[in-house]
Protein backbone atom coordinates (compact mmCIF):
# COMPACT_ATOMS: atom_id res chain seq x y z
CA UNK A 1 0.00 0.00 0.00
CA UNK A 2 1.45 3.79 -1.11
CA UNK A 3 1.78 5.91 1.38
CA UNK A 4 -0.52 8.81 2.26
CA UNK A 5 -0.18 12.25 0.75
CA UNK A 6 0.47 14.71 3.27
CA UNK A 7 -1.09 17.96 3.60
CA UNK A 8 -0.97 20.80 5.52
CA UNK A 9 -3.73 23.51 5.15
CA UNK A 10 -3.02 27.26 6.05
CA UNK A 11 -5.69 29.66 6.50
CA UNK A 12 -6.42 33.03 8.06
CA UNK A 13 -10.13 33.16 7.04
CA UNK A 14 -11.90 31.03 10.02
CA UNK A 15 -15.53 32.12 9.13
CA UNK A 16 -18.25 32.51 6.35
CA UNK A 17 -17.58 30.51 3.30
CA UNK A 18 -13.78 29.83 3.59
CA UNK A 19 -14.47 28.11 7.19
CA UNK A 20 -17.44 25.93 5.63
CA UNK A 21 -14.36 25.37 2.37
CA UNK A 22 -12.17 23.99 5.02
CA UNK A 23 -14.63 21.55 6.98
CA UNK A 24 -16.01 20.12 3.60
CA UNK A 25 -11.90 19.21 3.18
CA UNK A 26 -11.39 18.40 6.71
CA UNK A 27 -14.82 15.70 6.30
CA UNK A 28 -14.70 14.63 2.55
CA UNK A 29 -11.18 14.43 1.23
CA UNK A 30 -9.87 10.53 1.13
CA UNK A 31 -8.68 9.71 4.70
CA UNK A 32 -7.13 6.30 2.90
CA UNK A 33 -5.12 8.00 0.28
CA UNK A 34 -4.52 11.40 2.20
CA UNK A 35 -3.78 12.49 5.46
CA UNK A 36 -4.33 15.78 5.82
CA UNK A 37 -3.39 19.07 8.92
CA UNK A 38 -4.82 22.59 9.57
CA UNK A 39 -2.78 25.50 10.39
CA UNK A 40 -5.62 28.05 11.58
CA UNK A 41 -5.63 31.58 12.76
CA UNK A 42 -8.23 31.47 15.91
CA UNK A 43 -8.89 35.50 15.80
CA UNK A 44 -11.91 35.02 13.70
CA UNK A 45 -12.72 32.06 15.06
CA UNK A 46 -12.14 31.77 19.09
CA UNK A 47 -13.24 28.32 19.54
CA UNK A 48 -10.13 26.71 17.57
CA UNK A 49 -7.69 27.69 20.13
CA UNK A 50 -8.01 25.06 22.85
CA UNK A 51 -8.84 22.71 20.27
CA UNK A 52 -5.88 19.52 18.66
CA UNK A 53 -8.47 18.45 16.21
CA UNK A 54 -10.26 19.75 13.31
CA UNK A 55 -12.87 17.47 12.53
CA UNK A 56 -10.50 14.70 13.21
CA UNK A 57 -7.39 16.43 11.80
CA UNK A 58 -4.43 18.05 13.35
CA UNK A 59 -4.90 20.94 14.33
CA UNK A 60 -2.27 23.88 14.57
CA UNK A 61 -3.51 27.48 15.77
CA UNK A 62 -0.95 30.23 14.54
CA UNK A 63 -2.09 34.07 15.34
CA UNK A 64 -2.76 35.62 11.79
CA UNK A 65 -3.82 39.25 11.30
CA UNK A 66 -6.05 39.82 7.86
CA UNK A 67 -4.78 43.82 8.27
CA UNK A 68 -1.00 44.14 6.87
CA UNK A 69 0.94 44.00 10.32
CA UNK A 70 4.76 43.41 9.63
CA UNK A 71 5.53 43.20 13.04
CA UNK A 72 2.29 40.63 13.43
CA UNK A 73 2.72 39.21 9.71
CA UNK A 74 6.58 38.20 10.68
CA UNK A 75 5.83 36.20 14.01
CA UNK A 76 2.91 34.35 11.99
CA UNK A 77 5.52 33.68 9.40
CA UNK A 78 8.73 32.35 11.96
CA UNK A 79 5.92 30.29 13.43
CA UNK A 80 4.68 28.84 10.21
CA UNK A 81 8.01 27.94 9.60
CA UNK A 82 8.91 26.26 12.28
CA UNK A 83 6.13 24.17 12.20
CA UNK A 84 6.73 23.52 8.03
CA UNK A 85 10.50 22.45 9.05
CA UNK A 86 9.89 20.29 11.69
CA UNK A 87 6.66 18.24 9.97
CA UNK A 88 7.47 18.05 6.15
CA UNK A 89 4.66 17.92 3.76
CA UNK A 90 3.77 16.78 -0.01
CA UNK A 91 1.51 19.56 -0.11
CA UNK A 92 0.87 23.07 0.85
CA UNK A 93 -2.11 23.80 0.59
CA UNK A 94 -2.63 28.34 1.07
CA UNK A 95 -6.00 29.66 1.77
CA UNK A 96 -7.20 33.21 1.62
CA UNK A 97 -5.16 36.29 0.32
CA UNK A 98 -3.15 36.35 4.11
CA UNK A 99 -2.37 32.73 4.63
CA UNK A 100 -1.88 33.01 0.41
CA UNK A 101 1.49 35.43 1.27
CA UNK A 102 2.46 34.26 4.47
CA UNK A 103 1.92 30.49 3.83
CA UNK A 104 3.55 30.53 0.20
CA UNK A 105 7.00 32.35 1.41
CA UNK A 106 7.44 29.56 4.13
CA UNK A 107 6.29 26.58 2.41
CA UNK A 108 9.08 28.07 -0.42
CA UNK A 109 11.64 28.59 2.33
CA UNK A 110 11.01 24.70 4.13
CA UNK A 111 11.90 23.41 0.69
CA UNK A 112 8.45 22.55 -0.11
CA UNK A 113 7.94 22.37 -3.90
CA UNK A 114 4.14 22.01 -4.74
CA UNK A 115 2.62 25.29 -3.16
CA UNK A 116 -1.44 25.19 -4.09
CA UNK A 117 -3.50 28.65 -3.03
CA UNK A 118 -7.26 29.19 -2.94
CA UNK A 119 -7.51 32.93 -3.51
CA UNK A 120 -11.25 32.29 -2.13
CA UNK A 121 -11.87 35.74 -3.87
CA UNK A 122 -9.24 37.75 -4.52
CA UNK A 123 -8.63 41.31 -2.26
CA UNK A 124 -8.66 43.29 -6.02
CA UNK A 125 -11.98 44.19 -7.19
CA UNK A 126 -14.03 47.30 -9.20
CA UNK A 127 -14.80 48.59 -5.51
CA UNK A 128 -11.27 49.45 -4.71
CA UNK A 129 -9.26 52.10 -5.44
CA UNK A 130 -6.95 51.71 -8.37
CA UNK A 131 -4.14 52.50 -5.78
CA UNK A 132 -5.54 49.23 -3.66
CA UNK A 133 -6.17 47.23 -6.69
CA UNK A 134 -2.79 48.17 -7.96
CA UNK A 135 -0.98 46.85 -4.60
CA UNK A 136 -2.82 43.88 -4.09
CA UNK A 137 -2.43 42.40 -7.75
CA UNK A 138 1.16 42.93 -7.20
CA UNK A 139 1.78 41.21 -4.35
CA UNK A 140 -0.40 38.60 -5.92
CA UNK A 141 1.70 38.21 -9.18
CA UNK A 142 4.28 38.42 -7.46
CA UNK A 143 3.22 35.39 -5.09
CA UNK A 144 2.31 33.52 -7.92
CA UNK A 145 5.68 32.82 -8.68
CA UNK A 146 5.64 30.64 -5.62
CA UNK A 147 2.66 28.95 -6.33
CA UNK A 148 2.66 25.72 -8.42
CA UNK A 149 -1.44 25.91 -8.71
CA UNK A 150 -3.60 28.49 -8.28
CA UNK A 151 -7.18 27.18 -7.56
CA UNK A 152 -10.32 29.29 -8.83
CA UNK A 153 -13.66 28.60 -6.75
CA UNK A 154 -15.57 30.52 -9.91
CA UNK A 155 -14.97 31.07 -13.38
CA UNK A 156 -15.32 34.56 -12.77
CA UNK A 157 -12.37 34.48 -10.27
CA UNK A 158 -10.44 32.81 -13.20
CA UNK A 159 -11.45 35.78 -15.27
CA UNK A 160 -9.69 38.07 -13.01
CA UNK A 161 -6.77 36.46 -12.78
CA UNK A 162 -6.23 36.64 -16.25
CA UNK A 163 -7.79 40.12 -16.99
CA UNK A 164 -4.61 41.27 -13.75
CA UNK A 165 -2.49 38.91 -15.09
CA UNK A 166 -1.73 37.65 -12.10
CA UNK A 167 -0.09 34.51 -13.79
CA UNK A 168 -0.09 32.47 -17.32
CA UNK A 169 -3.05 30.42 -17.42
CA UNK A 170 -1.40 26.81 -16.94
CA UNK A 171 -1.05 27.76 -13.11
CA UNK A 172 -5.04 28.07 -13.19
CA UNK A 173 -7.47 25.59 -12.53
CA UNK A 174 -10.83 25.74 -11.55
CA UNK A 175 -12.67 23.75 -8.92
CA UNK A 176 -16.38 25.50 -8.41
CA UNK A 177 -17.36 25.37 -4.48
CA UNK A 178 -20.03 22.72 -4.17
CA UNK A 179 -22.52 21.35 -1.53
CA UNK A 180 -24.47 18.32 -0.43
CA UNK A 181 -28.06 18.10 -0.53
CA UNK A 182 -29.40 20.45 2.60
CA UNK A 183 -31.16 18.73 4.81
CA UNK A 184 -33.46 20.32 7.26
CA UNK A 185 -32.47 19.69 11.21
CA UNK A 186 -36.22 20.59 11.77
CA UNK A 187 -39.06 21.47 10.56
CA UNK A 188 -40.37 25.03 10.45
CA UNK A 189 -44.04 25.63 9.31
CA UNK A 190 -43.70 28.95 7.87
CA UNK A 191 -47.45 30.51 8.70
CA UNK A 192 -46.70 29.51 12.22
CA UNK A 193 -43.56 31.43 12.39
CA UNK A 194 -44.74 34.20 10.97
CA UNK A 195 -48.25 34.44 13.11
CA UNK A 196 -45.63 34.09 15.81
CA UNK A 197 -43.60 37.25 14.82
CA UNK A 198 -46.69 38.91 14.33
CA UNK A 199 -48.16 38.65 10.78
CA UNK A 200 -50.75 37.05 9.50
CA UNK A 201 -49.41 34.23 8.24
CA UNK A 202 -49.86 34.56 4.54
CA UNK A 203 -46.80 37.08 4.21
CA UNK A 204 -43.93 36.26 0.98
CA UNK A 205 -40.66 35.93 3.07
CA UNK A 206 -37.54 37.65 1.69
CA UNK A 207 -34.38 36.57 3.14
CA UNK A 208 -30.93 37.91 3.16
CA UNK A 209 -27.72 35.62 5.17
CA UNK A 210 -24.56 36.56 5.43
CA UNK A 211 -21.72 38.77 7.61
CA UNK A 212 -22.70 42.63 8.17
CA UNK A 213 -20.14 43.77 6.38
CA UNK A 214 -18.96 46.56 3.34
CA UNK A 215 -18.91 43.03 1.29
CA UNK A 216 -21.88 42.21 1.73
CA UNK A 217 -23.84 45.44 1.13
CA UNK A 218 -26.71 44.85 3.39
CA UNK A 219 -27.47 48.49 3.83
CA UNK A 220 -28.72 48.45 0.04
CA UNK A 221 -31.04 45.72 1.06
CA UNK A 222 -32.68 47.52 3.40
CA UNK A 223 -33.07 50.58 1.16
CA UNK A 224 -34.60 48.56 -1.39
CA UNK A 225 -36.97 46.91 1.32
CA UNK A 226 -37.57 50.70 2.35
CA UNK A 227 -38.83 51.09 -1.20
CA UNK A 228 -41.50 48.74 -1.71
CA UNK A 229 -45.05 49.39 -0.78
CA UNK A 230 -48.05 47.30 0.83
CA UNK A 231 -47.50 45.21 3.48
CA UNK A 232 -47.90 41.40 2.08
CA UNK A 233 -44.19 40.34 2.64
CA UNK A 234 -42.09 40.50 5.82
CA UNK A 235 -37.94 40.38 5.04
CA UNK A 236 -35.59 38.79 7.45
CA UNK A 237 -31.85 39.63 7.97
CA UNK A 238 -29.63 36.43 8.98
CA UNK A 239 -26.30 36.85 10.64
CA UNK A 240 -23.90 39.32 12.33
CA UNK A 241 -20.84 41.42 12.02
CA UNK A 242 -19.56 45.13 12.46
CA UNK A 243 -22.21 46.75 10.33
CA UNK A 244 -25.00 45.23 12.66
CA UNK A 245 -25.48 48.32 14.72
CA UNK A 246 -25.48 50.42 12.03
CA UNK A 247 -27.80 48.11 9.98
CA UNK A 248 -30.12 48.14 13.41
CA UNK A 249 -30.14 51.99 13.46
CA UNK A 250 -30.86 52.65 9.88
CA UNK A 251 -34.26 50.20 10.26
CA UNK A 252 -35.05 52.25 13.52
CA UNK A 253 -34.57 55.40 11.18
CA UNK A 254 -36.66 54.42 8.66
CA UNK A 255 -39.26 52.82 10.67
CA UNK A 256 -39.02 49.48 8.70
CA UNK A 257 -39.38 47.58 11.86
CA UNK A 258 -42.66 45.86 10.94
CA UNK A 259 -41.19 45.13 7.22
CA UNK A 260 -37.80 43.91 8.09
CA UNK A 261 -36.47 41.52 11.33
CA UNK A 262 -33.35 41.04 12.22
CA UNK A 263 -32.58 38.14 13.83
CA UNK A 264 -28.71 37.94 14.02
CA UNK A 265 -26.58 34.45 13.68
CA UNK A 266 -28.71 31.52 13.69
CA UNK A 267 -27.55 27.93 13.62
CA UNK A 268 -30.90 27.31 11.29
CA UNK A 269 -30.33 28.97 8.07
CA UNK A 270 -31.47 26.23 6.12
CA UNK A 271 -35.04 25.97 7.66
CA UNK A 272 -35.36 29.64 7.06
CA UNK A 273 -34.32 29.13 3.74
CA UNK A 274 -37.39 26.25 3.26
CA UNK A 275 -39.90 28.90 4.48
CA UNK A 276 -38.67 31.48 2.31
CA UNK A 277 -40.22 32.90 -1.38
CA UNK A 278 -37.13 34.71 -2.37
CA UNK A 279 -33.46 35.11 -1.50
CA UNK A 280 -31.07 37.60 -2.08
CA UNK A 281 -27.48 38.19 -2.11
CA UNK A 282 -26.01 42.02 -2.45
CA UNK A 283 -22.55 41.68 -1.78
CA UNK A 284 -19.83 43.97 -3.89
CA UNK A 285 -17.42 41.33 -4.68
CA UNK A 286 -17.46 37.43 -4.40
CA UNK A 287 -15.66 34.51 -5.76
CA UNK A 288 -18.12 31.96 -5.49
CA UNK A 289 -21.55 32.07 -2.44
CA UNK A 290 -22.02 29.31 -0.36
CA UNK A 291 -25.14 31.12 0.08
CA UNK A 292 -26.43 31.10 -3.03
CA UNK A 293 -25.36 27.71 -3.51
CA UNK A 294 -27.77 26.53 -0.55
CA UNK A 295 -30.33 28.75 -1.78
CA UNK A 296 -30.44 27.15 -4.72
CA UNK A 297 -30.25 23.38 -3.70
CA UNK A 298 -33.54 24.13 -1.63
CA UNK A 299 -35.15 25.40 -4.61
CA UNK A 300 -35.44 29.10 -3.44
CA UNK A 301 -34.80 31.48 -6.25
CA UNK A 302 -32.14 33.79 -5.63
CA UNK A 303 -31.46 37.64 -6.91
CA UNK A 304 -27.99 38.16 -6.66
CA UNK A 305 -25.90 41.42 -7.73
CA UNK A 306 -24.42 41.31 -11.23
CA UNK A 307 -20.52 40.97 -9.87
CA UNK A 308 -17.74 37.93 -10.94
CA UNK A 309 -18.18 34.79 -9.16
CA UNK A 310 -21.90 35.06 -8.66
CA UNK A 311 -22.43 34.94 -12.46
CA UNK A 312 -21.14 31.65 -12.70
CA UNK A 313 -24.25 30.64 -10.43
CA UNK A 314 -27.39 33.52 -11.58
CA UNK A 315 -27.90 33.28 -14.87
CA UNK A 316 -30.46 36.28 -15.34
CA UNK A 317 -33.89 35.20 -16.61
CA UNK A 318 -33.06 31.46 -16.34
CA UNK A 319 -31.75 30.46 -12.91
CA UNK A 320 -32.81 33.95 -11.00
CA UNK A 321 -32.59 37.56 -11.41
CA UNK A 322 -29.20 40.19 -11.51
CA UNK A 323 -28.94 43.19 -10.45
CA UNK A 324 -26.40 46.11 -10.05
CA UNK A 325 -24.78 46.28 -6.96
CA UNK A 326 -25.02 49.92 -6.62
CA UNK A 327 -29.00 50.42 -7.26
CA UNK A 328 -31.66 49.57 -4.67
CA UNK A 329 -34.42 50.61 -7.14
CA UNK A 330 -33.08 47.71 -9.29
CA UNK A 331 -33.51 45.23 -6.21
CA UNK A 332 -36.38 46.67 -5.25
CA UNK A 333 -37.74 46.17 -9.46
CA UNK A 334 -36.80 42.76 -9.28
CA UNK A 335 -37.98 41.81 -5.55
CA UNK A 336 -41.94 42.87 -6.41
CA UNK A 337 -41.93 41.35 -9.58
CA UNK A 338 -40.73 37.83 -7.96
CA UNK A 339 -43.12 38.06 -4.76
CA UNK A 340 -46.25 38.32 -7.03
CA UNK A 341 -44.84 35.90 -9.89
CA UNK A 342 -45.78 32.44 -8.88
CA UNK A 343 -44.40 31.36 -11.90
CA UNK A 344 -41.03 33.06 -12.81
CA UNK A 345 -40.25 31.59 -9.17
CA UNK A 346 -40.97 28.49 -9.74
CA UNK A 347 -39.30 28.40 -13.00
CA UNK A 348 -36.22 30.08 -11.41
CA UNK A 349 -35.56 27.58 -8.89
CA UNK A 350 -36.25 24.14 -11.00
CA UNK A 351 -33.36 25.78 -13.10
CA UNK A 352 -31.31 26.39 -10.22
CA UNK A 353 -31.83 22.91 -8.75
CA UNK A 354 -30.85 21.27 -11.79
CA UNK A 355 -27.73 23.35 -12.14
CA UNK A 356 -26.69 23.02 -8.55
CA UNK A 357 -27.31 19.29 -9.12
CA UNK A 358 -25.30 18.66 -12.58
CA UNK A 359 -22.09 21.19 -11.16
CA UNK A 360 -21.81 21.97 -7.94
CA UNK A 361 -22.11 18.89 -5.99
CA UNK A 362 -19.64 18.49 -2.97
CA UNK A 363 -18.58 15.34 -5.22
CA UNK A 364 -17.42 17.05 -7.96
CA UNK A 365 -15.69 19.90 -6.29
CA UNK A 366 -13.79 17.25 -3.86
CA UNK A 367 -12.94 15.17 -7.39
CA UNK A 368 -11.23 17.88 -9.25
CA UNK A 369 -9.20 18.52 -6.16
CA UNK A 370 -7.66 15.38 -5.11
CA UNK A 371 -6.91 15.10 -9.12
CA UNK A 372 -4.80 18.15 -8.46
CA UNK A 373 -3.29 16.93 -5.16
CA UNK A 374 -1.85 13.87 -7.13
CA UNK A 375 -0.70 15.20 -9.99
CA UNK A 376 3.24 14.78 -9.51
CA UNK A 377 3.03 13.21 -5.67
Amino acid sequence: MSAKIKVCHISEATSGGVLKHLDQLANYINKDRFEQSFILSPIKNPSLRDKKLFFGNELITIDMTRDISPINDLISLIRIIFFLKKNKFDIIHCHSSKAGVLGRIAGFLTGHKKNVYTPHAFSFNDFNSKIKNLMFSSIERMMSFFSSTIVCVSWGEYHQAIKFRITNSNKLVVIPNGINEVKSTAIMKKDEWLQSIGCNGLEKVIVFSGRFSLQKNPELFVRAINEMKGSGFVAIMLGNGPLFDRISEMIKTLQLEDKIRLLGEVSNVDDYLRISDVFVNVSLWESMPYAILEAMAVEVPVIATDISGTTDLVKDGVTGLLVDPQNHIALKDALELLIHDNEKREKYSQNAKKLIQEHYTIENMIGQLEMVYQEGS
